[in-house]
């Protein structure tokens, strides 16, 4: 079963777990195969992400040397709220385009004029 993986590709990251906690990173793509023998990334890991910048992970290399790679379970994704104008209707202007239209020609003023002779008195 594959896991459902908690940064994509360009998230920018916090490092939950390291000695480098607090950090921000970006997600730049996951590590393949041939990256995680090279570094000797154990499977135990999970998948792991190569990042923008280095991270020391003690468990990845005896030598302390900081490497650009984090598992996805040591990284929270940092999304930016939705702005207020995705989330909130927007006023239809066309009506208001309209109504300066009409009172640009007159036509408003006559409009006005027809319900002030309805209005009761």
């Amino acid at each position: 079963m594959k896991s459902t993986l908690r940064c994509a590709p360009g998230d920018l990251a916090l490092v939950l777990r390291s000695p480098d906690a607090g950090k921000l990173v970006t997600c730049l793509a996951l590590a393949d195969e041939s990256e995680r023998t090279a570094v000797n990334i154990d499977g135990n890991n999970g998948p792991v992400w190569r990042i923008d910048r280095c991270c020391m992970w003690n468990n990845w290399d005896e030598d302390g040397i900081p490497l650009p790679y984090a598992p996805d379970a040591a990284l929270m994704p940092i999304h930016p709220r939705s702005d207020l104008l995705d989330t909130e209707p927007m006023l239809d202007l066309s009506a208001m385009d309209r109504m300066y239209q009409a009172a640009e020609s007159g036509e408003l003023a006559d409009i006005l004029t027809q319900i002030a002779r309805r209005a009761p008195k």
